[in-house]
């Protein structure tokens, strides 16, 4: 978006910004702007093949640009600037996913460490006196109390994977 924006600030038409783009980016999006350029060289109208693209490609950010392609066409306007506003957009976005992901690897790792906690701390009282934790074993009372244990683990674990799974 920024070469886009950029190339129509200083004069160059659209069409050779996008050429700019399919000739110097790498791949997929190479292949996919230069789909673009094609098109729009039969003949198709800008607005339609930014569409098309944001068809072949199903992501949020090829569905803006083909908005804003498509807006610009029919209302005019700064296209250089709706296409700078929406690069800063599109980064913005780029960063609050980037925080989300290091926040739901915190709160993963605190989550592994909270589940296994318990067992870690049974296994080593067990080691440390064994006829202490047997009671837990051997005896109905134990038992109920590590099956209660055992489904309420579940459920906290349940829940903090409910927490911590963000769509983004």
């Amino acid at each position: 978006m920024d070469v886009i924006a950029r190339g129509i600030r200083t004069g160059l038409p659209l069409g050779d910004c996008l050429k700019v783009v399919a000739s110097e980016s790498p791949e997929p999006i190479r292949g996919e702007f230069t789909t673009l350029v094609h098109d729009t060289m039969l003949g198709v109208p800008m607005d339609v093949a930014a569409r098309r693209l944001a068809e072949r490609i199903p992501m949020p950010e090829t569905s803006f640009f083909a908005t804003v392609l498509g807006t610009q066409s029919r209302a005019g306007g700064s296209l250089s600037e709706a296409l700078g506003n929406l690069s800063g957009v599109l980064r913005d976005r780029k960063q609050l996913r980037g925080r989300i992901k290091a926040v739901s690897s915190e709160a993963v790792a605190s989550a592994g460490i909270i589940g296994t906690m318990p067992v870690i701390v049974a296994g080593l009282v067990w080691l440390a006196s064994p006829d202490y934790v047997e009671l837990m074993f051997n005896t109905f009372t134990g038992q109920a109390v590590l099956a209660a244990s055992a489904v309420w683990m579940a459920i906290g674990v349940a829940v903090m994977r409910r927490m911590i799974n963000f769509e983004y």
